[in-house]
């Protein structure tokens, strides 16, 4: 044993580096640097620190909860500090991975369901009001779907947002005042944001008096305790090592007992200021380290109290003044209480709570408050989940027959067992008196007007809706209705309108198609006096319309009154429009066929009755033809006949000079008469020389560049006849030929 010696105090040291002398308000720290195998006195530092020591406590840890019966792999706890019940998940699929739900009280699982989500962490938004967690490997930020009545978990698995995470088994936690998923992976933590999914900071852990490898590997507890809001676990020695959030620093252990889990990779959660341990075979263990406060439940209904119990601590001093471990309270709204006691060095000394505060169901009637006399009312109640009426019914809605005005009263209760009531008034309205004013007798064709009275709304037998309607009976006929007065009372009456048979009216046409300019005569009858649109007061009238025209007649007997009308349309066509095909210039002696179109039969100058006729013209002649189209209208066509001589053509040959320098030019036409192919040959030509070929009337149908000696030009599909063809060198014309085509 080697001995230090300092003035005035004699420190024994066992080979060590640092010796901890502690006393209750003391703590004195040496500093002894070994060097060269020799000890020497590098400094004394002393440290007085007023009722704990310079290095982190120890606090214990009871198991105050067990969950049970969770199936499948667990990896996280959280609790839903709105409906007070926990929930668990599991890992280790995609498929029927469990969600599990238990009471505030633990024990067996109260719903159970499965999701499509490989779990890894849960947590409890307090800012969205759902819980959520991460998935195996980065698979997102997802949400679990509950009953909005008693927070079970009713689904799960819907990826909400994408996320980052350190490693592919990370179990997140959540931090609500900052929004943040919170991960512990290899002797880090790591911030990432809720809201992008990515990561804000990372934090080494320092100071841990344990390697990493007694700490479990992909999970840790997010407590939130301010200076120690992290904690890891090491499950070698069954302990809890609280870490300063911000810097990463050890601060305190938590030491579980003997018989805790030791979870070395999943199964470690905090929720409701719980540790929890999963012991791999369907158990969650919650343990309480320093002090610890409950309600069971903090959900109460407006009016009633509750009871919050501290325990695991000494010397209590509520928010409200008490200093007992139990309080009583009876808050009007939600409300926090804090508990600060005398706890464990190293543990927990201060504990909030709140009693959340479950306002009186709104309890609303609806139906009709005021009914008719032998009439029924149904009334129903809404907004609470299970009703009592003072007629002693136990449902929503109530049917009753009241003869007199009566109060109707319904309790309602929700479904935390919070009750109000709502009381109605029922008021009985005598039924209303219907009476009906209007047209009794109409000519059929008519419309007649009927009004009710009596009422404030009216239904009537063919549908209509208001207290007057506008009937157009073609029978006799009875019409119904139904009125009803401001209480919803009705009475019924009936009014039944006599019809007359109207004249049946008609028109005779001598005919029903004119030509333009032909005259019509119409005649009305089937009644005594009549009245035409154009102006006209006889039965007979005769019209010489230009266009199509409808002619009206309204005809009225004198017995009744009654008036009909009748409609004639008379059509007026227009003449055919007559052509002939088949005229133009032709030699002398050839047979022309003149072929008339565009009417139905037709008529020649000449007195044939055909479409089409053969003639022999000797001189020029005119032939005209008169066509009669369906409906009887005519019209003419004329076409003229020019006569040439046509014998003696022999092939032409033309001499002359020319300007562009062509001397002794000679042009040959072959053949002619041709029937459709003719060949042209010069003797000279140039890329200026071109043919032009026109017919009878001086209209332009062919022309052609010349670029050899013969020129092949064809007639074929043009009529037959006397055509001219000019040989033109730039616009100058070398000759002309006369064509006939047979």
């Amino acid at each position: 044993m080697d001995t230090i010696l300092y003035p005035q105090l004699v420190l024994k040291v066992l080979k060590v580096q640092k010796t901890f002398f502690f006393d209750d308000n003391l703590v004195i720290l040496i500093i002894i640097l070994i060097t060269m195998k020799k000890f020497f006195t590098s400094g004394i530092a002393f440290f007085l620190i007023a009722g704990e020591s310079l290095f982190s406590q120890t606090c214990t840890a009871v198991p105050v909860i067990t969950l049970t019966g969770a199936p499948g792999t667990q990896v996280f706890v959280a609790y839903n500090s709105l409906k007070n019940v926990y929930h668990t998940v599991g890992g280790g699929s995609v498929t029927n991975m469990p969600v599990t739900t238990y009471s505030y009280t633990g024990g067996m699982p109260v719903a159970n369901v499965t999701a499509n989500n490989d779990f890894r962490g849960l947590w409890w938004n307090s800012n969205t009001g759902i819980i959520e967690g991460n998935g195996y490997n980065g698979t997102g930020i997802f949400s679990i779907t509950v009953n909005g009545g008693n927070g079970y978990a009713i689904g799960g698995g819907a990826i909400i947002t994408g996320n980052q995470q350190p490693d592919i088994q990370s179990c997140g936690s959540f931090n609500n005042a900052l929004n943040q998923v919170i991960y512990y992976f290899n002797g880090s933590i790591y911030k990432y944001s809720r809201v992008t999914g990515f990561l804000i900071a990372s934090v080494a852990i320092t100071g841990l008096p344990v390697g990493l490898g007694n700490i479990s590997t992909f999970n840790g507890f997010y407590t939130g305790i301010p200076g120690s809001e992290y904690a890891v676990y090491d499950h070698i020695n069954k302990r809890a090592y609280n870490i300063n959030y911000t810097s990463g620093a050890y601060v305190s252990t938590v030491q579980f007992p003997a018989s805790a889990p030791a979870p070395a990779s999943y199964g470690l959660s905090y929720a409701n200021n719980l540790f929890f341990l999963n012991d791999g075979a369907g158990k969650w263990f919650g343990h309480a380290a320093g002090i610890y406060a409950d309600c069971a439940p903090n959900t109460i209904c407006q009016g009633s109290s509750a009871t919050l119990n501290a325990i695991s601590a000494s010397n209590y001093t509520w928010s409200t003044g008490a200093v007992t471990p139990s309080i009583n309270v009876s808050p009007s709204v939600t409300t926090s209480y804090s508990v600060a006691s005398t706890a464990t060095v190293g543990c927990p000394s201060t504990m909030a709570i709140t009693v959340n505060v479950i306002p009186a169901p709104v309890i609303s009637i609806s139906g009709s408050t005021v009914i008719c006399v032998t009439g029924t009312n149904v009334l129903t109640a809404t907004g609470a989940n299970s009703y009592t009426w003072n007629t002693g019914v136990n449902s929503a809605s109530i049917s009753d027959s009241p003869t007199v005005t009566t109060n109707y009263t319904v309790a309602g209760t929700n479904t935390v067992g919070c009750i109000n009531t709502k009381t109605v008034t029922i008021t009985v309205s005598g039924n209303p008196t219907i009476s009906i004013n209007g047209s009794l007798t109409i000519c059929n064709g008519q419309s007649a007007t009927l009004t009710a009275s009596g009422a404030n709304t009216y239904s009537w037998s063919n549908g209509a809706l208001t207290a007057m309607v506008a009937l157009n009976p073609t029978i006799n006929t009875t019409y119904t209705v139904i009125g009803t007065n401001t209480a919803g009372c009705s009475d019924a009456n009936s009014q039944t309108i006599t019809v007359i048979a109207s004249p049946t009216v008609s028109i005779a046409s001598s005919t029903n198609v004119i030509c333009p300019g032909g005259t019509i005569i119409l005649t009305a009858n089937g009644a005594d006096t009549y009245s035409w649109n154009m102006g006209a007061a006889t039965n007979t009238i005769a019209c010489t319309p230009t266009v199509n025209t409808t002619y009206t007649v309204a005809g009225t007997s004198t017995t009744s009154g009654c008036s009909n009308t009748a409609v004639q349309t008379v059509t007026v066509f227009p003449p055919p429009i007559i052509s002939i095909t088949g005229g133009g210039i032709y030699c002398e002696g050839q047979t022309v066929t003149l072929t008339a179109a565009g009417a139905n039969t037709y008529s020649w100058d000449s007195g044939a009755n055909t479409t089409s006729i053969i003639s022999s013209p000797t001189f020029n002649t005119t032939y005209t033809v008169t066509g009669t189209s369906p409906a009887g209208c005519v019209s003419s066509a004329t076409t003229n006949i020019i006569v040439t001589t046509c014998t003696g053509l022999t092939p032409l040959v033309l001499k002359q000079s020319i300007s562009s320098g062509i001397e002794g030019f000679e042009a040959r036409l072959y053949p002619n008469p041709t029937t459709g192919e003719f060949t042209i040959e010069l003797n000279s030509f140039s890329e200026n020389t071109k043919t032009e070929v026109y017919d009878y009337t001086g209209q332009l149908i062919l022309n052609s560049n010349i670029n050899f000696n013969q020129t092949k030009l064809n007639l074929n599909g043009f009529a037959t006849g006397l055509y001219l063809v000019k040989i033109i060198e730039r616009t100058k014309i070398l000759g002309i030929f006369k064509v006939v085509k047979e």
